[in-house]
């Protein structure tokens, strides 16, 4: 039998390692006490691109259904000069949701740009998630249908770009979807 839990908030730990992506998370109960029934003794971690190569997980959000979203950025196993993004999501035991990507796991490109970053995650009110960053000087909004495949009423097939006129870049800190379904971002350019 499953025991009910509820948590003031999930605290990801985020690890920088030279061979691979990996993170902990752990989740803190209302009473403020670490829940040592979530994953493996109250913690659990992640590795993507086979630990081949390095990166960090940059965000994290919490689903209505209790499932946890995570984003993450790694070297491409092929050409370690350019880099992927992720998303992954749990169940709120601290599993990788099979019915989520590829085993739990997106991975995608938001640009042709040599160094992108996706910083930033919210969670729509219908499920839906944005995650946002930066390639070179173009700042990317990608909107991800409940199972992980990009939502093409987004945007052009999922993803929408734009740059600030008078900056070289701006890269996204923060992310928020107002009632009336707006999207906000929190920027810091040049």
């Amino acid at each position: 039998m499953s025991k009910a839990r509820t948590h003031l908030w999930c605290l990801i730990v985020f690890f920088i390692l030279q061979s691979s992506v990996a993170f902990a998370q752990t989740c803190i109960d209302s009473s403020g006490c670490q829940d040592l029934s979530f994953g493996d003794a109250g913690f659990v971690s992640a590795t993507v691109n086979n630990g081949v190569a390095s990166g960090w997980a940059t965000d994290v959000a919490v689903q209505s259904d209790g499932k946890i979203v995570v984003t993450a950025e790694s070297a491409n196993v092929e050409n370690p000069e350019v880099w992927d993004s992720y998303v992954l999501r749990f169940d709120q035991n601290g599993i990788l949701d099979p019915s989520f990507g590829n085993g739990g796991v997106v991975r995608f490109r938001f640009s042709a740009a040599v160094h992108e970053w996706i910083n930033v995650v919210a969670i729509q009110s219908d499920g839906k998630i944005l995650v946002a960053g930066k390639g070179d000087n173009i700042t990317t909004v990608v909107r991800l249908k409940p199972d992980g495949s990009f939502d093409p009423s987004f945007g052009t097939a999922g993803k929408t770009n734009f740059t600030l006129v008078s900056r070289k870049w701006a890269v996204p800190y923060s992310i928020r979807v107002q009632a009336d379904g707006r999207i906000v971002l929190g920027l810091n350019s040049d």
